[in-house]
C-alpha cells in the first residue's frame, strides 16, 4: 500500500527518462540492489525497522529525505504496519510505505520479503512513472467526489476475477470524456505496476529463505495472482480507452474544421 502526501509529485529527470518499459526494467533493477543491500541483514529471521530504512537510502536518490514514522500513531490493530514516509521538499512530495511487522518484537520478518519486495517495487515504479502519481492526482483534485473513481478502481477494478464489462461503461457514462481518460489511464497504470510487483516480488521470498536455510524450517505462502487477470483487464481497459481517445481526436477535427470555414 502506498499513499500520497502532497499533491505534487516530480520525479529527478535523470531517473524518469525513457520509454515505459525502459523505466519499470530500471525499477527492477533498483529494487533488486535494495533486495542484494537488505538479504543479509536479517537477525533471529528479524531486520529493525531503521535498519529496513538505511538500507533504503542507499538506493534511493540522495535528494529524497526518508524517515520512519512513530509506530504508534499509525498501528492497527487488525493490520499492523510500518510507514515509511519518503519525502523531499525539492523534488519529491512524498510516499508512504506500509509494511507488516511483528507486534511484539517490533521488526519486520523474514517470511514477510515478498511483501516487502512488493512494497519496494510500487515505490520504485512510481518513481520512476511521475505521470502513474499525476493521474491519480487528477482523480482526486478534478473529481466532485474525489474519493468514488479510488473507490471503484479497488471495489471493482482491482479484485481477484475480471471486473464486469457492463458495470464499467455505465461507471464511465456519468463522467466528461476528459475524466474518462484520467481514469482508464489511472487504472491501467495502476494494474500494469501491481501486475510488475506481484511477478518480480515472489522470486525473493524463495531467494531469502535459500540464504537463511539453516535458521528456517518452513516456505512461506507465495501470493497467488493469477485470478487478478491482470493482462485481460489490461488489454480490455487500453481497447476501451483507445476508442474513448479516438472519438476526441474526430470530434476535435470537426470543431477544428468548422471554425476554419468560418
Amino acid at each position: 500500500m502506498l499513499g500520497i502526501i502532497r499533491n505534487k509529485m516530480i520525479a529527478p529527470l535523470p531517473l524518469a527518462q525513457g520509454s515505459f518499459p525502459e523505466r519499470m526494467k530500471r525499477s527492477r533493477e533498483l529494487n533488486n540492489a535494495f533486495f542484494e543491500e537488505i538479504k543479509d541483514s536479517f537477525t533471529h529471521r528479524e531486520i529493525d525497522p531503521k535498519n529496513f530504512l538505511k538500507k533504503l537510502k542507499k538506493i534511493i536518490p540522495e535528494n529524497i529525505k526518508a524517515k520512519v514514522i512513530d509506530l504508534a500513531d499509525i498501528e492497527d490493530e487488525k493490520k499492523p504496519s510500518i510507514y515509511f514516509d519518503i519525502n523531499s521538499r525539492k523534488r519529491f512530495s512524498g510516499y508512504k510505505i506500509i509494511l507488516p511487522f511483528n507486534r511484539w518484537s517490533k521488526k519486520i520478518e523474514l517470511s514477510k520479503t515478498s511483501t516487502f519486495m512488493h512494497e519496494t517495487q510500487h515505490l520504485f515504479d512510481f518513481m520512476l512513472n511521475p505521470k502513474i502519481i499525476k493521474r491519480r492526482i487528477n482523480l482526486v483534485n478534478n473529481s466532485n467526489s474525489p474519493s468514488e473513481s479510488l473507490d471503484y478502481y479497488i471495489n471493482e477494478i482491482y479484485i481477484s476475477k475480471n471486473f464486469n464489462k457492463k458495470k464499467l461503461k455505465n461507471f464511465l457514462k456519468q463522467k466528461t470524456p476528459n475524466e474518462q481518460i484520467d481514469f482508464l489511464q489511472f487504472c491501467r497504470y495502476q494494474l500494469l505496476t501491481e501486475q510488475n510487483a506481484y511477478k518480480h516480488s515472489n522470486p525473493y521470498q524463495r531467494k531469502i529463505e535459500k540464504i537463511y536455510k539453516k535458521e528456517i524450517n518452513y516456505n512461506a505462502d507465495l501470493t497467488k495472482y493469477g485470478a487478478f487477470q491482470f493482462t485481460k483487464k489490461i488489454k480490455y481497459i487500453e481497447n476501451l480507452l483507445s476508442g474513448i481517445i479516438q472519438c476526441q481526436r474526430e470530434q476535435h477535427k470537426i470543431r477544428y474544421s468548422k471554425n476554419s470555414v468560418l
